[in-house]
């Protein structure tokens, strides 16, 4: 589910307030990032939450903290006081009910003061990414100016937006910043489901293509559940989670290269491995839970894949999410071990669905259907933007642009999921040279029309026609080609592009041995 929630900044000369929705599941710990980045604070002062009402009745006479682990306690509080650790309190579970609320406080100096208030619960939206900021009204004060602030600037909300939004991609997108590790006892669940699922050995009657949809118990989307062992060479279970999780999947189907989509997955993987397969710490995770496993293919191994980012072990909410999916999966494994008619394969179009009762229905896709793509504001001087139209020259051949991601994961530091870099290239197709490139994180992706205006400002030249292969990188860069007047067109395969990575690539192995 999805909490709209309402967030003003108290006390000041003129409104300042952000409409922010997020998922169900976050922490107060999540939403404090949240509203940092809402707000543009700096996160360098100490901040905590009081919960004001809570499932639609007013905390009268109690007083609820919920902030970050501090030893002293407030003074001067009267009647019932319970404090909280924020990293294990879910947002979800305190404001329940509409119009329920807490304080956020900030910079325990200047005392900026957060209301935030619970305005709407909803279903969350497809192919949308949460949290997102929704509405923005007037600027933000700068930190430590509480008693020299005589003055609100007003903002335009769509801008404010964007640039809000674009912080919440960064932060959250990868999945890893701010996560928890699950406990021994999340843990010992997850290795007790995975060793029922290994003794009922569903890939003797389920093929990989046999994938079902059920719904998330945790935010209501879809996942995607592949069996996997038919070909007797790996042994388990993929679950492919949301719309992203479905697109990267039928990019697996549709490519013929792996290299092309496997970067792209969005899903969680339990396979039964040998034991010289195991990381280190697979191993001692195994051994620090007093569990025991002999033969071949008989090591539970857990990993997450996140697009961009290196397969990892699981934190706190994957564990969870496992947990509970993995007991309908088995439901559903054994009803279709009992009736062969249950078992479709997934098409692209349709896929069999399974409900909370564990009825069968008919799921039909969109083939159109995609991952929304915020397209960030162009943050350039449109002045500018016609001075570079009428001062510069044109390109006569046409340029491929183009991203790829290399192999070699970069681990910036230690115990840090590390991430795959993506490499950006632009190459002229008459001298077939390769004009730009440059190396950034998957998350940076958004802004990759920031990278064609580097390209501009080095040649001093405008192109005069750009090829794209990727729908994505067309809809990233329609916005600024067509404010400098430049053709960009859509096309199948990118041919000089193809040789240029093969080369690159095959350079980048040969350097590894």
């Amino acid at each position: 589910m999805i909490y709209q929630l309402k967030v003003s900044l108290k006390h000041l000369p003129a409104p300042v307030w952000r409409r922010i929705e997020i998922d169900s599941y976050m922490t107060f710990t999540d939403l404090h990032y949240i509203i940092q980045a809402a707000f543009e604070w700096e996160d360098c002062h100490l901040h905590t939450f009081f919960i004001r009402q809570s499932k639609g009745k007013a905390m009268k006479n109690k007083r609820i903290e919920i902030g970050p682990e501090i030893d002293d306690m407030p003074v001067g509080l009267t009647g019932e006081y319970t404090k909280l650790n924020e990293s294990a309190e879910i947002v979800s579970h305190w404001l329940t009910k509409k119009n329920d609320c807490c304080l956020y406080i900030y910079d325990f100096g200047d005392d900026w003061q957060h209301e935030i208030v619970l305005e709407k619960i909803s279903e969350r939206e497809e192919a949308v990414f949460y949290p997102r900021c929704t509405m923005a009204v007037g600027a933000s004060p700068e930190e430590d100016s509480f008693g020299m602030l005589t003055k609100i600037n007003a903002i335009d909300s769509d801008e404010e937006c964007a640039v809000i939004n674009q912080m919440f991609l960064e932060m959250f997108q990868e999945n890893e910043m701010h996560s928890e590790e699950a406990s021994e006892s999340e843990w010992l669940k997850a290795f007790e489901l995975a060793d029922e699922l290994k003794k009922l050995k569903p890939w003797l009657w389920m093929e990989d293509q046999h994938i079902f949809a059920l719904k998330n118990p945790i935010d209501g989307d879809y996942v995607y559940c592949s069996v996997l062992g038919s070909a007797e060479q790996e042994f388990g279970l993929v679950i492919y989670i949301g719309q992203q999780g479905l697109t990267a999947l039928d990019k697996l189907y549709e490519m013929p290269s792996i290299h092309e989509t496997i970067f792209e997955q969005h899903c969680l993987q339990i396979s039964f491995s040998n034991r010289d397969e195991l990381e280190k710490e697979d191993y001692q995770l195994i051994k620090s839970l007093d569990l025991k496993y002999r033969g071949k293919k008989q090591w539970p191994l857990f990993r997450s894949y996140v697009p961009g980012m290196y397969p990892w072990s699981l934190n706190k909410k994957e564990v969870g999410l496992l947990t509970e999916i993995l007991p309908q999966i088995i439901k559903v494994c054994l009803q279709m071990k009992e009736h062969s008619s249950l078992i479709t394969p997934y098409n692209g179009e349709e896929m069999a669905y399974f409900d909370a009762d564990l009825q069968k229905h008919k799921l039909t896709i969109d083939p159109e259907a995609e991952v929304q793509i915020p397209v960030p504001e162009i943050m350039v001087n449109e002045l500018f933007l016609q001075k570079m139209c009428k001062q510069m020259d044109r390109m006569s051949a046409p340029i491929e642009f183009d991203y790829f991601y290399l192999n070699d994961p970069i681990q910036e530091y230690p115990g840090q999921r590390p991430f795959f870099p993506m490499m950006v290239l632009a190459v002229e197709c008459e001298q077939e040279l390769i004009i730009y490139q440059d190396i950034m994180r998957a998350i940076e992706l958004y802004s990759v029309s920031d990278r064609l205006l580097a390209l501009i400002n080095h040649l001093q030249m405008l192109p005069s026609e750009i090829y794209v292969q990727r729908h994505e990188l067309y809809t990233l860069l329609e916005p600024l080609t067509n404010k400098l007047n430049i053709k960009l067109r859509e096309v199948p395969k990118l041919v000089i592009m193809s040789e240029v990575k093969e080369e690159l690539l095959f350079s980048t192995q040969m350097r590894k041995r």
